[in-house]
Parts: structure tokens; C-alpha cells; sequence
């Protein structure tokens, strides 16, 4: 559960950078005469009254997300791109590798509108709740190895994030090893 709670906090920090990267580049390039589209209670300014960031919670966010199981995964259009960055499956115990690497997530801004996201462990919670949830209950109780086939025992866990650049092409993975 603990290491579930990490990897949560890992794609929710992958995320963050995803999306505070663009609006930092938005909010930087900002002159005091185009803030004033915002009520000054939204703008923060540094000592010096420079622009530091602008509040948006408030504003619709226009991300859509493309959250995939192992299936839809390898069946989407980007799966072509990413086997060339050394990416593959093994569709009998459905799981993906990077580089020789299990894979745990997978977050990719491949737009300006729509990140795909996959989550392993999403896909095994998905399965056993169709069966049963106290099975379901005992797997959020209990360490998340137990997700992880004998056969992929010493196998390095990652999460993914693919980094891309202003025309959304794929340039690289960035991966953060899970265990």
C-alpha cells in the first residue's frame, strides 16, 4: 500500500511538472499589460512586483484524459512511437517493458489537450473487482509485489514519462525506478 501511495505521488508530481511547465511558460511570458486579464487576487508577484505565477484553479481545465488499460494500450495509435523508444509486452501476462524494465505507469501529454495515462496496478484492481471485491480489499492491503508474477522476480520496476517536444513529438522516456 505504501509503495502504491508512492507511485500516486510519483505521477501526481509527473503530472504537476507536465502541466506547470506549459502554464510556467505561459505565465513567464506574460507582461504586467497581459496579466491584467486576471484579477489581481489571481497574480503573484515577487518583492520586486515582477509576475510569478498566475492563479488558474478556477479555470476549466480543457485536458482530457486517455486513461488506458494493457489492451487499449498496445492498440492505441502512440504505440507504434513508443516501440521505437524500446518499448514491448508480453500480451499473455499483459505486461509492458521499457528497455527490459516492467513498467508500472506510463503518463504522456501527446497533445495540447488530451495526456494518456496507463497504471498498472490500475489494471489489476480493474480485474479484481470484476471477481470479487474482498479480493480487491486484501490487494489495497497488501504489498503490491504480490501483483508482481514469480517470473519477474530482481525485474526493475518503473513509471514513465514521456517527454516531448513543442510539437508533441516523442523525444524520450523519463523513468523513475519503483523499487
Amino acid at each position: 500500500m505504501c509503495s502504491m501511495k508512492i507511485k500516486t505521488l510519483v505521477f501526481a508530481s509527473a503530472f504537476l511538472f507536465m502541466t506547470t511547465s506549459q502554464n510556467g511558460v505561459y505565465a513567464e511570458n506574460r507582461s504586467d499589460d497581459n496579466a491584467g486579464i486576471y484579477k489581481e487576487a489571481e497574480v503573484l508577484r515577487n518583492k520586486e512586483g515582477d509576475i510569478i505565477g498566475i492563479d488558474v484553479t478556477d479555470e476549466p481545465d480543457m485536458t482530457d484524459y486517455d486513461t488506458v488499460d494493457f489492451d487499449m494500450l498496445i492498440e492505441h495509435p502512440l504505440w507504434k512511437e513508443y516501440e521505437k523508444f524500446d518499448l514491448t509486452y508480453n500480451k499473455e501476462k499483459k505486461q509492458i517493458f521499457f528497455a527490459g524494465m516492467l513498467v508500472d505507469s506510463i503518463a504522456d501529454q501527446y497533445s495540447d489537450e488530451t495526456i494518456l495515462y496507463y497504471d498498472r496496478d490500475e489494471f489489476f484492481r480493474n480485474m479484481l473487482s470484476d471477481k470479487n471485491s474482498e479480493d480487491l480489499e486484501s490487494l489495497e492491503e497488501s504489498d503490491e509485489s504480490e501483483t508482481v508474477t514469480e517470473d519477474n522476480e530482481g525485474v526493475q520496476e518503473v513509471s514513465l514519462v514521456a517527454q516531448r517536444d513543442q510539437e508533441y513529438k516523442l523525444q524520450y522516456f523519463t523513468f523513475i525506478r519503483n523499487n
